[in-house]
C-alpha cells in the first residue's frame, strides 16, 4: 500500500491492527509504503533495497529549501541555486549537509543562534592609517598574509554524482589544477546533476580551492567593531575583495581574519554520455527436472544423490529456491547459478548398438531457452566423455547436433547406454527430459539413506510466500525397482 503524504491521509489499516489505533499516526505530509507478507526467502532472508520514484512539485527544491529542511531549520541561506534531487546521507546534520556545503561552497556563519549566509551590506573600506592599529603601544604590521603551500591543495579533483539522462546512473567527472603538483582528491555528491552542470561545479571547485589559499589578518580601530563574519572588505590589495572569516575583539583592537571572495564563472559545456540500460525484464515459468545417474567418478555413496537441473525460456536467469520432499523428508535448496541446457524429445529414440557408434539412429530435441545451443564434437571428443546429456532414463553422447532452428537440434553419431544406463536403450518416449550434464548447471541433492525407493519431488518456492507449481517433478530415487545398474 502506498500514500503519498496528503493532509488528509488516514492510518494504514496493517500498522494499525499491529501497534493499536490510537497508537498509530496517519503519517501526513510524509510519503510511505507499507508491504504485508514480502516473502525475504528469495533476498537472503533480508529486507531488500528498494528503489522508489517520487514525483516533486513543477520547481525544483533550492539549495536554501534543502539546507533547511535538513537541519530542521537551523541553517539560514539565501542560495537560489536549484538541486533536481539530492539524497541527505548521514545520521547527523552535518554529515548530511556537508556534501553540498563543500560542494557548492554555501558561505555560512554562526551568528551564535544559526548558521546563516553573509548579511547585505556595503563593504568596508579601511584606509591606509587603520592598518596595523594598536593601543598597547607595541607596534604592529599592517597586516599578516599567509598562503596554503601548493603540496597541500587538490592538483586533481574528481566528482561523482548522479547523471539524469543515464537513468540515474553513478557518473563522474574529473578537471586538473593545470601542471600544479599535488594530490588527487575525490569528492562524492549524493546530487542529480547533468553534464553540463557537473563539469562547471568541479571546474569551480578546485579554482575555489586554490583562490582561497591566501589568508589575511588585519588589526583595526575600533570603528570597525560592527564587523561580523561574511561581511565584505576592500583593500588596496591583489585582489582587492575580501570576506571576513571570523572578527575578535583584543582590547581595543579588532582583529579580524580574511579570505578572498569568491565570483563563481559561468558554465561550461559538457556530454553525459550513453546510459547503461537495464531493461525491465519478466522472469519466465522455470522448468525444474531431477536425474539420478551413477557418480563419474566411480565413489560409492550410501546415500541417494539426485541432480537437479533448471531451466528457462526467457532471457533473464537466476538461481531460485526449491523445496525438495521426500518419503517425510523436506529440506530446501537452491538451482545452480547456470541455466541448464533442458528440454524434451520431439520423436521416439529407436534402439541402438551399444558396443560401437550408432551411425542411424537420431535424436531430435527441442530446448526450453531457444536462445540456447548444442555443438557438435569429434570423435577424440566423444572418447574424453564430452557432450553427454541424459534422455529419457538413459545416458547417451552425441557426436553432431545439427540446428533445425527455434531451440530444436538433430543429434547424431551418438554413444548409446552410458554409465550403466544399457538397459534404457529401448525405453524411450516422445516428450521424454533431455539434458545436458554440466556439473555447473546441475545442483547435486543428497537424500537420506532411508528414503531409497521413495518418490521425490521439486517444486519451486513462489516469492509472494506460497508454492508456485510451475514445475514439479516426481520419481524415485537411486536404486529405485525399474533400475538394473
Amino acid at each position: 500500500m502506498d500514500y503519498d503524504g496528503r493532509e488528509d491521509q488516514v492510518i494504514d489499516p496493517l500498522i494499525g491492527s499491529i501497534e493499536g489505533l490510537s497508537n498509530t499516526p496517519a503519517y501526513r505530509g510524509l510519503a510511505l509504503a507499507v508491504f504485508e507478507n514480502l516473502e525475504l526467502a528469495d533476498y537472503g532472508n533480508r529486507i531488500p533495497f528498494l528503489t522508489f520514484e517520487v514525483l516533486a512539485d513543477a520547481s525544483p527544491p533550492t539549495l536554501s529549501d534543502i539546507l533547511s529542511d535538513a537541519s530542521g531549520g537551523h541553517i539560514h541561506s539565501s542560495d537560489a541555486t536549484p538541486v533536481i534531487g539530492y539524497a541527505a546521507l548521514g545520521n547527523t546534520i552535518a554529515a548530511s549537509v556537508t556534501p553540498l556545503v563543500e560542494c557548492f561552497g554555501v558561505p555560512l556563519f554562526d551568528d551564535g543562534t544559526a548558521l546563516r549566509s553573509p548579511m547585505e551590506a556595503p563593504p568596508a573600506e579601511p584606509q591606509t592609517e587603520d592598518l596595523g592599529a594598536t593601543f598597547s603601544g607595541q607596534a604592529a604590521s599592517r597586516f599578516e598574509r599567509e598562503q596554503t603551500a601548493a603540496s597541500d591543495l587538490p592538483a586533481a579533483l574528481s566528482l561523482t554524482f548522479y547523471e539524469p539522462s543515464r537513468d540515474y546512473q553513478t557518473s563522474l567527472v574529473r578537471t586538473a589544477a593545470g601542471e600544479e603538483a599535488g594530490n588527487d582528491a575525490p569528492l562524492e555528491l549524493p546530487a542529480v546533476l547533468n553534464a553540463t552542470d557537473a563539469r562547471s561545479l568541479v571546474e569551480r571547485i578546485i579554482a575555489r580551492k586554490w583562490a582561497l589559499r591566501d589568508e589575511l589578518t588585519l588589526r583595526l580601530p575600533p570603528r570597525f567593531m560592527t564587523l561580523e563574519p561574511g561581511a565584505m572588505v576592500t583593500l588596496d590589495l591583489a585582489p582587492g575583495s575580501w570576506q571576513v572569516q571570523s572578527c575578535t575583539i583584543e582590547g581595543l583592537t579588532v582583529v579580524v581574519k580574511l579570505r578572498p571572495a569568491w565570483n563563481p564563472f559561468a558554465a561550461i559545456e559538457a556530454d553525459g554520455g550513453r546510459s547503461n540500460e537495464s531493461p525491465d525484464v519478466v522472469a519466465a515459468p522455470v522448468t525444474l527436472a531431477a536425474i539420478e545417474m551413477i557418480d563419474p567418478t566411480g565413489e560409492p555413496s550410501s546415500s541417494p544423490v539426485l541432480l537437479l537441473a533448471a531451466s528457462s525460456p526467457g532471457p533473464a536467469w537466476r538461481a531460485i529456491p526449491v523445496e525438495v520432499t521426500a518419503g517425510g523428508f523436506s529440506t530446501a535448496i537452491r538451482s545452480a547459478r547456470k541455466k541448464a541446457l533442458l528440454g524434451h524429445a520431439m520423436m521416439k529414440l529407436a534402439e541402438g548398438p551399444l558396443e560401437s557408434l550408432d551411425l542411424d539412429g537420431s535424436a531430435e530435441v527441442q530446448l526450453l531457452d531457444e536462445d540456447q545451443w548444442l555443438t557438435s564434437c569429434d570423435d577424440d571428443a566423444l572418447a574424453a566423455g564430452a557432450n553427454l546429456a541424459m534422455l529419457g532414463e538413459e545416458l547417451l553422447q552425441f557426436g553432431m547436433a545439427e540446428p533445425l532452428g527455434a531451440g530444436r537440434f538433430r543429434l547424431r553419431r551418438l554413444l548409446r547406454g552410458k554409465l550403466g544406463t544399457e538397459w534404457a536403450v529401448s525405453h524411450h518416449t516422445a516428450g521424454e527430459t533431455f539434458v545436458v550434464i554440466d556439473p555447473e548447471a546441475l545442483q547435486p541433492v543428497r537424500l537420506p539413506t532411508w528414503t531409497k525407493g521413495s518418490a521425490v519431488s521439486f517444486v519451486e518456492q513462489g516469492e509472494t510466500g506460497g508454492k508456485r507449481a510451475w514445475a514439479v517433478r516426481e520419481r524415485r530415487t537411486i536404486n529405485s525397482p525399474h533400475r538394473h545398474d
